[in-house]
């Protein structure tokens, strides 16, 4: 897509918040351009599981409110920029993006701090506290629950001995596989220790 002098994107559109995830497990990109309003998801919502999925992709919000203050929460909960339907122009949008694109740059230079699990390309315990945080705070507001799940493998050390480290490794690249299968897209996946994996499942409408 060209939009101006110099300015050339290659754009994917996906429509559901479900698909954007997806595409973001298995596709590198540049940055995201958000509409809060989906046929599955909305507000703030929207902008939490996005960056859960893609912790190092700036955001870009789009939508047709022009409220501050949801200005504030999208930034709050993890996007560089917001930018309201009305005041849309193709000058302004192509502006937005590299200043979104640049200020994640420097800022992911400053706090080089690994949020994914090397050996099994799930969150780790940092990654994992800090995106469940912000699940915490959407669920207290929307009223919604979440339901944690912790759980490690049995005879893990046994593994190890018997097998050698790199067997207990694939054992670990085996366990994250299936809990990837298991659970949803939207819910959070992490190798918090050693043998230990934790599932925080989230959108539980009307729990407590």
């Amino acid at each position: 897509v060209a939009a101006g002098a110099g300015a050339n994107f290659e754009l994917t559109c996906v429509e559901r918040l479900t698909g954007a995830l997806e595409f973001l497990a298995t596709t590198e990109v540049d940055i995201v351009l958000l509409d809060l309003t989906l046929p599955d998801a909305s507000g703030l919502d929207c902008v939490v599981q996005v960056r859960a999925r893609a912790a190092s992709v700036p955001i870009l919000v789009l939508t047709a409110s022009d409220d501050e203050g949801l200005a504030l929460q999208t930034l709050q909960a993890g996007a560089q920029d917001f930018i309201g339907k009305s005041r849309l122009d193709p000058q302004a949008l192509v502006r937005s993006i590299r200043y979104a694109i640049e200020r994640n740059r420097n800022g992911s230079l400053l706090r080089e701090v690994p949020l994914i699990d090397e050996l099994t390309s799930v969150f780790n315990r940092r990654g994992f506290l800090t995106v469940a945080d912000q699940y915490l705070k959407l669920a207290r507001r929307t009223k919604n629950g979440l339901l944690l799940l912790y759980g490690d493998l049995d005879g893990f050390k046994l593994i190890n001995d018997n097998h050698g480290h790199p067997a207990g490794d694939q054992a670990l690249r085996e366990t994250a596989r299936v809990l990837k299968q298991t659970f949803r897209g939207s819910d959070i996946l992490a190798r918090f220790g050693g043998d230990e994996f934790v599932v925080l499942a989230t959108e539980l409408r009307g729990a407590s």
